[in-house]
């Protein structure tokens, strides 16, 4: 907001990291979304996600997206997971959380969400279009190897911020024979 009253503007480089276990499919009195009537956990995350691409400002500001639990192999697009997915135990060798890799064409730089990026497919643009992305459950949350999958994504460039949004609804809920 300061650097948009005349401040000057540090390039960000953000990763969220969304919470796409079981629990994030649960009902959310407490959020509102678009064209959605009685939205989960995940939409409203979701829909707090496209309100972010939609004020943030490309090419300056790299976003992706990461999610957890984690997965076999990494997306060639984030829309070929289908729900229930291949949910890969925490741990596993090669487990994969990227859903959306760092990029900037998620909106048009004036705000209106580009519907062809990946990043925008994974979260919808609404009311016009569904997310993709869809919480898989099979895991429970376990914060410490998605966060820091998601340090891992940040270029670390100087004259950049690395910012790591993290949404869930908190419920750590791994157990110690899951990990």
């Amino acid at each position: 907001s300061a650097s948009k009253a005349g401040g000057t503007a540090v390039p960000l480089n953000i990763v969220i990291v969304l919470d796409a276990t079981q629990s994030m499919n649960t009902p959310d009195a407490g959020c509102a979304v678009p064209g959605v009537s009685n939205p989960t956990r995940e939409q409203c995350a979701l829909y707090g996600v496209q309100e972010v691409l939609g004020i943030m400002v490309p090419p300056q500001d790299q976003i992706g997206l990461v999610a957890f639990p984690g997965y076999s192999s990494a997306l060639t697009t984030p829309c070929t997971r289908t729900k229930p997915g291949p949910v890969t135990p925490y741990f596993t060798p090669g487990i994969s959380y990227t859903v959306a890799s760092l990029n900037t064409n998620y909106n048009n730089g004036s705000g209106v969400l580009n519907t062809g990026s990946n990043l925008v497919k994974a979260v919808g643009s609404a009311p016009s279009t569904a997310p993709c992305f869809m919480a898989q459950g099979g895991e429970g949350s376990f914060l410490a190897e998605a966060i820091t999958a998601a340090q891992a994504t940040f270029p670390h460039i100087n004259g950049t911020q690395d910012v790591m949004i993290l949404l869930s609804d908190g419920q750590a809920s791994t157990s110690y024979t899951q990990m």
